[in-house]
């Protein structure tokens, strides 16, 4: 599975011409070739066949549009695979994985802070870790999350970093109980299991475009902003990101000098 993200700028006539933010999410099960497109926006979005399968060889894509703006999103087989692109208004527009880090805090959530309380419920027979979470110095917010939740949205940012170097600073969830006579209900491995989900909720933030990520921001209840102040080209070639940009290869040493040796 492959998930890639766009941010995209648009206007709409009903809100003036304030600038506003649409989140463009696109998963692929390159297996099965399930394709599905979802367009996130303040706006009316229209999409033209969210849902098709591609077939190894073959490429699609899928008209979309949030207000009066048009876009695609294209899939394009090559010899190993597949790429991904998104145009809006006629222009490319880079994934978030391209981004430069910081040209993506004008958009993420501001101080967000994340921990798994150690008050568990147990319901019907199963576990549910409070997750609070605060951002953009609002209150503290409470959730009820089971396990397969936290796995579920680890999966899910393991397909959005495909390709990416960063997909190795991921952290991992506490390992699943496959052994079905395990007692998951007994007090020193839920408060084990607490401590573990803890600390992969803290880490899994800090890594970069974590928090741009449709499926981790969902999990936590939170969502990107259009930019306040001057408006930003979200369509323009994004600066290089020293992150993903390959290495220049070093300067050759100047060549040494030949002596040749005089002759009497």
């Amino acid at each position: 599975m492959v998930a890639r993200t766009w941010l995209v700028p648009y206007t709409d006539a009903e809100r003036g011409r304030q600038q506003l933010l649409a989140t463009i999410y696109l998963t692929h099960n390159n297996v099965t070739g399930q394709l599905q497109l979802d367009v996130r926006a303040d706006s009316k979005v229209v999409v033209d066949g969210g849902r098709a399968r591609v077939v190894v060889g073959k490429g699609h894509t899928i008209p979309f549009s949030v207000g009066s703006n048009v876009g695609r999103c294209s899939v394009h087989p090559k010899t190993t695979g597949f790429d991904y692109s998104c145009t809006f208004g006629g222009e490319q527009v880079a994934e978030v994985q391209r981004r430069p880090v910081a040209w993506l805090e004008a958009f993420q959530p501001t101080a967000v802070s994340v921990s798994v309380q150690d008050r568990v419920e147990f319901r019907a027979g199963k576990n549910y870790y409070q997750l609070a979470v605060q951002a953009d110095g609002g209150e503290p917010k409470l959730y009820r999350k089971r396990y397969s939740e936290f796995a579920e949205v680890h999966d899910k940012m393991k397909q959005a970093y495909v390709g990416s170097h960063l997909r190795a600073s991921l952290p991992a969830p506490p390992a699943k109980i496959l052994n079905p006579f395990f007692d998951q209900l007994e007090p020193t491995f839920v408060q084990n299991r607490q401590v573990e989900l803890n600390d992969y909720v803290k880490k899994i933030i800090t890594v970069p475009r974590a928090l741009a990520q449709p499926a981790l921001l969902d999990f936590l209840g939170l969502a990107l902003r259009a930019p306040s102040g001057e408006p930003v080209d979200l369509l323009a070639p994004p600066p290089v990101d020293l992150l993903n940009a390959p290495l220049d290869a070093p300067p050759m040493p100047p060549p040494q000098p030949v002596f040749e040796e005089a002759v009497v």
